[in-house]
């Protein structure tokens, strides 16, 4: 068995110093849940065996890009061809070669793997769920936990209220069924059983009641900033701007419930927190390069931090509009006409296109959208329009009594 790990506490400061060391060590700015998969690596990987594309000199996202390029998609993990992972016996196992399929895609996720009656955690994620849950390691060749599948919901939910993401991968077959497909004529697909992800949670996008409890609405917001130009760091500066624009889309999965519109802001951002106070994001999405400098400084500031997801590739206008109009026509007299019309903003449709697709990501597309019921983003959230509101009421108050 590997060597009795010393108490959480102090788990705890060496992460902290390993983190430290690895930021020191890298290049560029390396996303937080890839930081520390290179913190649990430098602090206790080391009597492991790892495979190569793991390790933190060799590791790329899909598109073969390290993690201090800007760029980078901490979601995807570059793996090598089946060939070369087989070459690997310790990590190129049947089941291996499943879960290296599955990590491709959703590397930034925690993985429960199912194996027979128990989940399985393996390699960073098992540092991670070690640390988290307290698991018991079970190997010595490489970093492997594990739980009984009826405390699935348990660990799970420590592990979103950590803030990170679970991915929950099933075995969809029985193993009489392989055994049937084994023994078939083409004789296609893995020498065990499949395996698919089923399950994906995110703090912004629970429906299961065991995960929600007995908290209220849990909101995943999608925004996009009209004023933004580029990266952020090197977006538009808001010193001497006097009115700024931003489009959000407000979803309550749990409910289906959908609202969208845009709002105008000014320099000091009121508009945004006043929409975040009244909301109380479970999670914000946005794109890398879309949100202003400031704005993420705000919501890393905010009391009640929601989990921040950004998106490497931001969805383009057009993509926008036909994920809209696709929506559109396979749900007609689903949009209402104050829906139609916050959606006449590029922003708007820029902002569900990327709820869609963050929806597509968690798997619950077919489950949320079908029966989502709309509304258009109150103007209660919008301080200049709810004051221009106010004295045009005031006016006609006047008018009355003249």
């Amino acid at each position: 068995q590997p060597e009795q790990q010393p108490p959480l506490d102090e788990r705890a400061v060496d992460l902290r110093s390993a983190l430290q060391a690895a930021q020191r060590a890298a290049p560029g700015s390396v996303p937080p849940f890839t930081a520390e998969c290179f913190c649990h690596f430098a602090s206790g990987g080391a009597q492991y065996s790892w495979p190569p594309w793991l390790t933190p000199e060799n590791l790329r996202d899909a598109e073969g890009r390290v993690p201090s390029d800007p760029s980078y998609n901490q979601g995807t993990l570059w793996v090598p061809d089946e060939k070369t992972q087989k070459n690997e016996k310790t990590h190129g196992t049947p089941m291996l070669l499943q879960y290296w399929k599955l990590k491709a895609k959703h590397f930034d996720k925690i993985a429960l793997f199912k194996v027979g009656k128990f989940y399985e955690l393996f390699y960073y994620d098992a540092f991670i769920a070690q640390r988290i849950c307290d698991l018991k390691w079970m190997g010595e060749k490489k970093p492997h936990v594990g739980f009984p599948e009826m405390a699935k919901h348990d660990y799970a939910r420590k592990l979103v209220d950590a803030g990170y993401k679970v991915v929950v991968v099933e075995q969809v077959e029985r193993v009489v069924e392989q055994k049937q497909r084994q023994a078939g004529q083409d004789n296609k697909g893995p020498s065990c059983v499949e395996r698919d992800a089923c399950e994906v949670y995110t703090n912004g996008t629970l429906v299961d009641p065991e995960l929600l409890g007995s908290a209220g609405a849990k909101f995943m917001l999608c925004l996009h900033f009209h004023d933004a130009e580029g990266a952020s760091g090197q977006g538009a500066t808001t010193s001497s701007a006097t009115k700024l624009r931003f489009s959000a889309c407000l979803l309550d999965c749990a409910t289906s419930q959908i609202q969208v519109g845009t709002l105008s802001d000014a320099a000091d951002r009121n508009a945004l927190r006043t929409l975040l106070a009244q909301t109380q994001p479970s999670e914000v999405v946005y794109s890398a390069a879309n949100i202003p400098a400031d704005v993420l400084g705000l919501l890393k500031r905010l009391p009640c931090r929601p989990q921040l997801s950004p998106v490497v590739h931001q969805v383009d206008a057009l993509a926008a509009r036909n994920a809209v109009s696709k929506y559109r026509l396979t749900h007609p007299e689903k949009l209402s006409g104050a829906v139609e019309e916050s959606l006449k903003e590029e922003g708007a449709q820029i902002a569900v296109a990327s709820a869609f697709k963050y929806l597509e990501m968690a798997l619950l597309s077919s489950r949320v959208l079908p029966v989502a019921t709309w509304e258009a983003l109150s103007p209660s959230f919008d301080p200049l329009a709810a004051a221009a509101g106010a004295a045009m009421e005031g006016s006609s108050s006047s008018s009355s009594s003249s």
